[in-house]
């Protein structure tokens, strides 16, 4: 591949693809600002005109990522339907993103999970988003008189330590080995049975621990 001319946040972008895709082949021990200058057709010396080092290159493949995470949870989380349908969908549907990508591309999920793993901010991030999503969620379900006048911080900080252990990259293999979905489904359920407003019995949302 050769670099055409283009603009600074362009040329950014595409060191970023590229070393994407080079994390996914090598992992990041062995990826090398050299080999993504070479890919790109351009000096290495170039690269380190929009990054000072590697670290900040891999830096910015996982701040891509989460985003691309961010923007699904959200859209997912806006689909309509009650708060409690919201919140399982939400948990559900990433957890089933997580599973497709560890089953297709098992090289690059373990590349990515070695990388978020070892950076305690991203890890954070990424729980914060889900929790404001949660938290979200419970303000509306309180409002529709669906889940009774709970502390929404206490529940979306639940929610988020309770569907940990199936949304997590880290721990997503043992999530496969151990009916995930289904164990999910039955841990937001308990979870929201405890919240849920009088008359407004936790029932089966979306089907999901049937498949």
């Amino acid at each position: 591949m050769t670099l055409a001319p283009s603009n600074s946040q362009d040329t950014r972008s595409m060191i970023v693809e590229t070393a994407r895709g080079h994390l996914r082949r090598y992992g990041e021990d062995k990826m090398t600002i050299v080999g993504i200058a070479r890919a790109l057709g351009m000096s290495h010396a170039n690269v380190y005109r929009y990054f000072p080092d590697k670290a900040a290159i891999v830096e910015a493949v996982l701040d891509r990522w989460l985003s691309r995470v961010e923007n699904f949870i959200e859209e997912t989380a806006q689909r309509g339907g009650s708060a409690a349908e919201a919140i399982e969908r939400v948990v559900i549907e990433l957890h089933r993103k997580r599973r497709a990508k560890f089953q297709q591309e098992p090289e690059l999920y373990e590349s990515f999970r070695r990388v978020i793993v070892s950076r305690s901010r991203a890890v954070a991030k990424r729980q914060e988003k889900i929790a404001a999503v949660f938290k979200q969620l419970v303000l509306q379900g309180i409002r529709d008189g669906e889940f009774r006048p709970v502390d929404p911080e206490e529940a979306s900080t639940v929610l988020v330590d309770a569907t940990a252990f199936f949304l997590h990259p880290a721990v997503m293999p043992s999530a496969l080995q151990s009916r995930g979905e289904e164990r999910a489904c039955s841990v937001v359920r308990h979870i929201l049975a405890g919240i849920a407003a009088a008359g407004h019995a936790s029932e089966p949302l979306i089907g999901a621990a049937a498949q």
